[in-house]
C-alpha cells in the first residue's frame, strides 16, 4: 500500500475515533446542560467515561503526531529539492 495512503488512513482512523469518543463523552458523561454539571460530578469517574477520556487523549496525541510528522516530511523534502536546484 502507498505510504501516503497509509498515513491518510491512519489520520482518518485517529480523527474519527477521537470525534466519536468526544461526542460520546459530551453526551453521556458531561451533558451540555445545567444538570450536566451535577451529573458530570457523578459520571466522570466511571470506568466507561474514564476509558472514553483516555481514548480521546491518546487519539489526540496520535493525530497530532501524524500531522506534525507529515508536515515536517513535506518541508524536508521540499528543502532538499530547493537545495539541489541551488547547487546546479
Amino acid at each position: 500500500m502507498n505510504p501516503i495512503l497509509k498515513t491518510a488512513l491512519a489520520a482518518l482512523i485517529a480523527y474519527s475515533s477521537h470525534y466519536g469518543m468526544t461526542k460520546f463523552y459530551t453526551t453521556y458523561c458531561i451533558p451540555d446542560v445545567f444538570w450536566g454539571f451535577v451529573q458530570g460530578s457523578a459520571t466522570t469517574g466511571s470506568p466507561l467515561c474514564s476509558g472514553a477520556f483516555t481514548v480521546m487523549t491518546q487519539t489526540h496525541t496520535a493525530y497530532s503526531t501524524i500531522l506534525i510528522t507529515s508536515l515536517s516530511h513535506l518541508f524536508v523534502d521540499s528543502m532538499g529539492k530547493f537545495l539541489e536546484r541551488k547547487e546546479v
